[in-house]
């Protein structure tokens, strides 16, 4: 149930109640406001500092018109939060897309009945509201009312109903009572001798009940008929924005000799929809739905979908199954996501060493396509370029994986604990490579060079010699993957190399260079490209 849902869901019924609430002119602090009073109903006059702001407009809000119910939540609720938009959601709080299922058990009498339910989030998508109704109960009517108990828009209700303002005057406290004529920029009062007084600053406003219509959360009213008294069980099913998660990941090397890591993920859940949930049943869904967005913000159309309940695991680690096109991860347990909050959640745990490749790299690893031949000899890359460090391993069961993997943030230990790198790694599914590129290497760095450059405009012929410095600082020797591009035009070969290479694509060529302890190696080699009889030289 969601948290202090209890206290709005009960039902009620109002019975002349009166009200009392308090605003300040300007905000610098929040104090507490004072207990209120279950059993009138009502708020109690708080003093406040100079400038101060509050709206003691809590629990009272929750009266409604005699023989109008309140919903009560009898369970908690089912939530499918889906990934995507997570880091602008705990950024600057937007973005975000979820599914809500909440069970309902309203008291209803034989005949109409109208039903309020205020427990939903700001950011509510109303077009997607779908309220099911057992046998013997008939929908009329649904009407979603915005929160509009704001202190300028009470203030707004209240002009032409007489009102208390309190100004400050050093220790004492000046009150003046009359009948609200404008409630902008200012306040201004009729007196009771006619007189009208305009207040420029003020300290607290005293409305004598809440004004018609106003309301402190947004609310779901239904008019419902029912056959039979007694209280059915309803299901709430809506989708909302301000929900959001994505993938933790830490992996850590063991391997003393050779390469191994452990992989372990956890679950980061943003709530900033404007309630909590308390016990709840969350599926974590892996994948982007396309949404159709609107201009206009808060509880407007956004996407419609079907809700699917998440079951129910024994084991502590969420286990994957198929959601349609994306992939679904049902926690076994229910969990408390309060608002305002980023839940850390398990994701994936024990899933044992798994066999992986360190290298090293470095070149001009850009893929390039060219229409034209390139003729300007600076065109290359040449100077100095950075080595980095990767670590590869595979997503299959024979490495101890084999799983779905949502997308998310990796970091990357090394035995000792020093941190190697973070990556973004994408959604992946099984049977998929894993590359992490994880940063530059200290101890390593390389050149590239152009030793010499010809161009044969007779025979329509580009020659270029290229030279590759490799630096090792470390006390161990290290292999080194040298990638360079050719970019000058699509017909290319190399007639002369004093080291192996690989062809990895149509224009990118690979060197494995073995580079000894605290020394360097180099190396050179000669492309020719055949250009285009046609081709148009500076």
């Amino acid at each position: 149930m969601p948290p202090d849902s209890a206290d709005r869901s009960r039902n009620t019924f109002s019975h002349a109640a009166t009200y009392s609430c308090a605003f300040a002119h300007g905000a610098y602090d929040r104090p507490r406001a004072a207990p209120v009073s279950a059993s009138h109903r009502s708020f109690t006059m708080i003093r406040l500092p100079r400038f101060s702001l509050l709206a003691a407009i809590g629990a009272g809000l929750s009266g409604t018109a005699s023989g109008t119910r309140d919903a009560s939540s009898i369970e908690p609720a089912h939530l499918t939060v889906y990934s995507g938009g997570y880091e602008g959601l705990a950024g600057h709080g937007s973005g975000g897309f979820a599914l809500i299922r909440q069970p309902l058990q309203p008291q209803v009498t034989a005949g109409a009945n109208v039903v309020r339910y205020d427990t939903l989030p700001r950011t509510l998508d109303v077009g997607t509201v779908a309220l099911q109704l057992p046998s013997g109960l008939r929908l009329s009517g649904q009407r979603y009312e915005f929160a509009s108990a704001g202190r300028a828009a009470l203030i707004q209700s209240a002009i032409g109903q007489t009102v208390t303002v309190e100004q400050f005057a050093g220790d004492s406290v000046l009150r003046e009572t009359g009948v609200l004529l404008a409630g902008e920029d200012g306040l201004s009062l009729r007196l009771a001798d006619g007189r009208v007084r305009l207040f420029g600053q003020y300290a607290n406003i005293e409305l004598p009940a809440l004004p018609s219509g106003s309301q402190a959360r947004p609310t779901l009213v239904w008019q419902i008929d029912s056959d039979r008294a007694g209280q059915p069980s309803l299901t709430l099913d809506y989708a909302t924005g301000g929900l959001a998660w994505r993938a933790e990941y830490r992996i850590a090397l063991t391997g003393e000799t050779g390469c191994r890591l452990r992989l372990d993920g956890t679950a980061l859940v943003v709530n900033r929809s404007g309630i909590g949930f308390r016990d709840a049943r969350l599926t974590l869904v892996a994948g982007e739905p396309n949404q159709v967005r609107e201009e206009v913000g808060g509880a407007e159309g956004r996407m419609r979908f079907a809700m699917a309940a998440a079951p129910a695991m024994a084991a502590d680690q969420p286990q994957v199954t198929d959601s349609s096109e994306y992939h679904a991860y049902p926690l076994p347990r229910p969990v408390d996501l309060p608002d305002g909050s980023i839940q850390h959640l398990p994701l994936l745990t024990d899933a044992g060493e798994t066999p992986c490749r360190r290298s090293y790299r470095t070149g001009n690893r850009d893929p390039i396509r060219v229409a034209v031949p390139m003729l300007y000899r600076d065109i290359g890359g040449d100077g100095p370029l950075p080595v980095t460090t990767r670590i590869d391993f595979d997503n299959d069961r024979r490495a101890g994986l084999g799983i779905p993997l949502p997308a998310g943030r990796a970091r990357v230990f090394e035995a000792d604990g020093a941190l190697l790198g973070e990556v973004r790694l994408g959604h992946t599914a099984p049977g998929t490579p894993i590359e992490l590129d994880l940063g530059e290497v200290f101890d390593l760095s390389s050149e590239r060079s152009t030793l010499d450059f010809r161009i044969d405009r007779t025979g329509h012929i580009l020659t270029e010699r290229l030279q590759w410095t490799v630096r090792n600082g470390k006390s161990v020797p290290v292999q080194v993957r040298v990638e360079d591009v050719l970019p000058r035009w699509s017909d290319w070969e190399i007639i002369e190399s004093e080291q192996g290479w690989d062809r990895v694509d149509a224009q990118q060529i690979a060197f494995d260079v073995m580079v000894p302890a605290e020394d360097k190696r180099i190396f050179s080699y000669t492309v020719r490209y055949r250009l285009p009889p046609d081709t148009r030289y500076p």
